[in-house]
């Protein structure tokens, strides 16, 4: 279970480089102050709401993950002043149910000099000596006190969407 937990923690703190490519969808600048809307000063729960693969022509809704609920935070990692903490709470649907063991995490990135900022998650299963790491990052489209939209894709073809309600 360390294992696990320490490899796909590696690898979302790891994750986006500095030249990641913009979305073309979103022209707001972030900044740290605006980021308080996500922590609220320190920590923030959101849910969640919908997650979907291939919006606005919905694909998959993948109900797994609608039950998680992500705790941001104004905490900084330890070797980046730029990436900020996210405890993801996994819900009762797991994503892979022939799975028994399931960590969920995730880090929040922001790039001040583009004024983008990027959720990276991963989630890992384990069973005896199979382990299964899924892991995504995306751009943030939307930062509002009611709502947060993290999304790939260009304008409104996204490949993934994460949507966001305050807890």
């Amino acid at each position: 279970m360390k294992k696990l937990l320490l490899l796909i923690t590696a690898i979302t703190l790891l994750s986006c480089s500095k030249d990641d490519d913009s979305t073309g969808f979103n022209t707001e600048i972030y900044t740290k102050e605006k980021l308080e809307i996500l922590h609220g000063g320190s920590t923030k729960k959101w849910v969640l709401e919908n997650y979907y693969s291939s919006y606005p022509n919905i694909s998959k809704k993948e109900d797994c993950y609608v039950d998680d609920i992500y705790e941001f935070t104004n905490i900084e990692d330890e070797e980046d002043e730029n990436k900020f903490i996210v405890n993801v709470i996994a819900g009762d649907i797991s994503c892979s149910p022939h799975f028994p063991t399931e960590v969920a995490t995730a880090s929040i990135s922001l790039y001040e000099e583009s004024g983008t900022v990027y959720l990276s998650t991963g989630r890992g299963y384990e069973k005896e000596d199979i382990v299964k790491v899924t892991f995504f990052s995306l751009p943030l489209v939307e930062l509002t006190e009611d709502r947060i939209i993290f999304s790939s894709g260009e304008n409104l073809n996204n490949e993934k969407v994460l949507i966001f309600r305050p807890l």
